[in-house]
């Protein structure tokens, strides 16, 4: 049992063999150890050497002979302790790093209604611009009320929109005007029967199905991506 736990401590099996037998038998020389612990002679002081360095064997020199003991099994656990400190020390940072990661490289998958009202609000955090193509009034469909109360807030906190649409909704549009956003349409041949935003660093896909799905990237490298080629429609695209 206690081999066990000294390997899960970061001990070979051989090494705690060794500092177990040293333990139980005190101050011992190269041949009594070898006598009673299987391990070929060569192996054995590289063994030690490495317990040497960990600090759980120490010696002394008679003649000329060396004598090792094994370190006072608390030592063990102040080193464990100081790992502990060192490791709560930097876990803050690791975390830090943890989350920058996941922000960079995260996808996350929203379904129903409240699920797409999750990804719209998520928009309304950011100040800056939001891009969308794919639109084809299904978010006025689907959500009309909430419609109405996103646009609303997004006019007040000055969040503008680039939008494109297809020509097929040209004639609701002009119906159905919406403020601080920038509109263009552009060929039948480009619909999509989702809908992409893309703002910040994240791009959000809605597929308006019952129950509507959305799938949130957020990804700087993939959001430059869908941006670049917002532009190429935005520039074939029509007032």
């Amino acid at each position: 049992m206690e081999e066990k736990i000294l390997q899960e401590l970061g001990l070979t099996g051989n090494e705690a063999k060794v500092y177990l037998h040293l333990l139980e038998n005190g101050s011992l020389s190269i041949t009594e150890i070898t006598d009673k612990v299987p391990i070929h002679r060569v192996n054995t002081y590289d063994l030690l050497r490495r317990l040497l360095e960990k600090g759980l064997v120490s010696f002394r020199i008679e003649g000329k002979k060396k004598y090792y003991s094994a370190t006072s099994p608390e030592y063990l656990l102040k080193t464990l302790e100081e790992k502990e400190n060192m490791l709560r020390e930097i876990l803050p940072r690791l975390q830090e790093k943890q989350k920058s990661g996941m922000e960079r490289h995260s996808v996350n998958v929203f379904q129903g209604k409240k699920g797409i009202k999750a990804i719209l609000e998520d928009m309304l955090k950011q100040k800056g611009v939001i891009s969308v193509y794919g639109a084809q009034g299904n978010f006025a469909v689907t959500l009309p009320l909430y419609y109405q109360q996103f646009n609303r807030r997004r006019t007040i906190e000055k969040i503008k929109m680039k939008i494109i649409h297809s020509e097929i909704i040209r004639e609701w549009r002009r119906k159905n005007p919406i403020a601080f956003a920038d509109v263009r349409f552009i060929s039948r041949f480009y619909d999509s029967p989702s809908t992409t935003f893309i703002y910040g660093n994240k791009i959000a896909i809605v597929m308006w199905t019952v129950p509507p799905i959305g799938i949130m990237i957020s990804s700087k490298e993939i959001s430059r991506s869908y941006s670049n080629f917002f532009d190429i429609l935005w520039g074939i695209s029509s007032r």
